[in-house]
């Protein structure tokens, strides 16, 4: 079972269709790459308005995100810690 698992990588790779592919792809990378390129030669202040309301909303949704992982690490503090400590409290009372 385990040789075909190993195999196939290498019978995959020799076959004329994967070959085809691959340069499709590669050719089709290096299209899309280029292309913003070229596109970001010319920009308007339309874009120029729409990168910064993005960039001010994505940061402000890393402020967000922060702030719920920052509220889970409280509740996990408040349900596993803070027991935790008052039972080592009580054994020494």
């Amino acid at each position: 079972m385990f040789k075909n698992l190993i195999s196939f990588p290498a019978r995959a790779v020799t076959k004329t269709r994967f070959a085809v592919g691959a340069a499709t792809a590669f050719v089709a990378a290096a299209v899309m790459v280029a292309s913003p390129m070229a596109a970001l030669a010319t920009e308007s202040e339309t874009e120029k308005k729409l990168h910064e309301v993005t960039t001010q909303v994505g940061s402000e949704g890393v402020a967000i995100v922060l702030a719920i992982l920052g509220g889970l690490v409280a509740l996990i503090a408040a349900i596993i810690i803070i027991p935790k400590g008052i039972a080592m409290i009580k054994r020494f009372i």
